[in-house]
């Protein structure tokens, strides 16, 4: 990772270095990343020309002379070198710096970022961060300021996530995570709310009893928030451009102030004159009382007392108190999906609907074709050879399921059950069936179960049989009933016709 330089200089002061005579079957390539205190000087320039809300003519040269971008395209480029070489040449790579805890995570994390797409999923990302930063021994708490030693103080880890932003601007369908997501990871290293990233190592975490004394910052990262709906899951590796040119500033960590303050609701004299103007219309926030317009001031005047030249925002995260990131494209989204799936709910209401509509339609005609008697003209009754009070008291009574484990063979084909064979209740008789003996579903109005479920298959006979039964039965009461009126018309006609004759002979 580090300079061919550094590498002889660190060999005169008693160090270690590569030589290539005694690696004879090896590639020795200098990666030339700076090191820790030219990282810490570059950020520091960095912080100094995004701070102040003024414009500058010549910023972009001033970000320039900071070289944080030249750093970065450096340890882009490093993570492509180690990819190609494994992926195209499939040869073993061995990463390492002067230290090791910097550097060498730096490349190799992200290396894994980009060869395999598991990491650039939420979970994945959790797992690649816990293992490849927290476990292995990056020292948090020096690098972050939160010891003594200022010379140990370097935003490695702040680099290598400013360089996961620029790779997902260049895939935006390839990570799951969006940039809010990096935004807040990024905060919460800084600002000990979350012990996620307390002390130096793995050691020091588990003395202070960090995972049960604190709360861990992937809690909050979990929110449906932080999630690319743009993101699409493809097995392919990528490769970034590490050019200057294709490299952008983070705006929304370095900048995010800022660029908040342009999303905040209106002013409270805004608010009025909306609310004269439609006196109908709700305003985005509540109106201000005297006591809040008080207090606001009051901090508006302390903040600038102490020089600060940015001011307060008036709407910050509920959840950790930090100024809220809003991305319009990413909230664009979130709204079509939510519009989406409102659509798509409507649609199967209304699909559930219908169906309960013509369940109780057919089970309607069922019950009623040729369950009711037919009482003819003379008020007699056709009878039937069917009891349908044995069939209202069977819809009343509930069926009653064999348990599992008083069955251990299957009670259509009598075979042993076994991990092959599994166990199968039947939804209408309850009880226990193979695959093979229940592989028909059906709906099922009388137990409430009006979406198709498993039957064995004389209970799937049955219904068909009943719908037979009715039909006969029905078609014999409406014969029975013609074959009375013809005879009643019979009967009159002999009445009404004249006497033959021959009758009178």
């Amino acid at each position: 990772a580090r300079s061919y330089t550094t590498a002889v200089a660190n060999r005169t002061r008693g160090g270690g270095c590569e030589c290539s005579e005694y690696y004879s079957n090896c590639e020795i390539q200098f990666m030339n990343l700076a090191n820790i205190h030219a990282i810490r000087k570059s950020f520091s320039a960095l912080r100094s020309i995004c701070w102040p809300i003024v414009d500058q003519p010549n910023w972009f040269s001033l970000l320039e002379g900071t070289r944080w971008l030249q750093n970065m395209s450096g340890l882009i480029h490093a993570a492509i070198t180690v990819a190609a070489a494994v992926e195209n040449h499939g040869r073993p790579v061995l990463v390492h710096c002067s230290d090791g805890w910097d550097r060498t995570p730096e490349i190799v994390s992200l290396a894994q970022l980009l060869m395999d797409p598991y990491y650039r999923t939420v979970e994945g990302f959790r797992v690649l961060v816990e293992r490849e930063w927290l476990e292995f021994g990056h020292k948090f708490a020096d690098r972050c300021g939160l010891m003594e030693d200022i010379n140990e103080r370097c935003p490695v880890f702040l680099q290598w996530l400013d360089c996961i932003h620029n790779i997902a601007k260049q895939f935006p369908c390839a990570f799951q995570l969006n940039s809010n997501y990096l935004v807040k990871l990024a905060q919460h290293t800084y600002s000990n709310m979350f012990g996620t990233f307390l002390g130096n190592n793995s050691r020091e975490r588990a003395d202070r009893n960090i995972a049960t004394r604190t709360f861990s910052v992937w809690t909050i990262l979990q929110s449906p928030q932080y999630i690319n709906h743009l993101y699409s899951a493809q097995e392919q590796v990528l490769w970034p451009s590490c050019n200057i040119r294709d490299l952008q500033l983070w705006r929304e960590l370095y900048l995010g102030v800022s660029t908040a303050l342009d999303n905040l609701p209106a002013p409270q004299a805004d608010l009025f004159a909306s609310s004269n103007q439609d006196s109908n219309a709700k305003s985005p926030t509540p109106p201000f009382s005297d006591n809040d317009s008080a207090s606001v001031s009051a901090l508006q005047d302390s903040a600038s007392a102490s020089g600060c030249s940015r001011p307060i925002p008036l709407v910050l995260d509920p959840v950790d108190g930090l100024t809220p990131l809003r991305d319009h494209i990413q909230q664009r989204l979130s709204q079509m999906v939510l519009e989406h799936k409102s659509k798509e709910s409507a649609l199967e209401r209304e699909l559930h609907t219908t169906r309960l509509a013509l369940l109780q339609q057919v089970c309607h005609q069922c019950s009623t074709t040729g369950a009711q008697e037919r009482p003819d003209d003379d008020g007699s009754v056709c009878s039937t050879e069917v009891s349908w009070e044995a069939v209202e008291e069977q819809e009343v009574l509930p069926t009653l399921w064999v348990p599992d484990h008083a069955v251990s063979h299957c009670m259509g084909c009598h075979n042993q059950f076994w991990l092959g064979r599994r166990k199968h209740h039947c939804r209408s008789c309850g009880k226990v069936f193979c695959a093979d003996c229940s592989p028909n579903t059906l709906p099922l109005p009388e137990e409430q179960l009006y979406e198709p479920v498993r039957v064995c298959a004389d209970c799937y006979s049955a219904p068909t049989k009943e719908t037979e039964l009715d039909t006969t039965i029905c078609k014999q009461a409406l014969s029975k009933e013609a074959g009375v009126k013809t005879c009643k018309q019979a009967a009159g006609n002999t009445l009404l016709s004249p006497p033959s004759a021959h009758t009178h002979a």
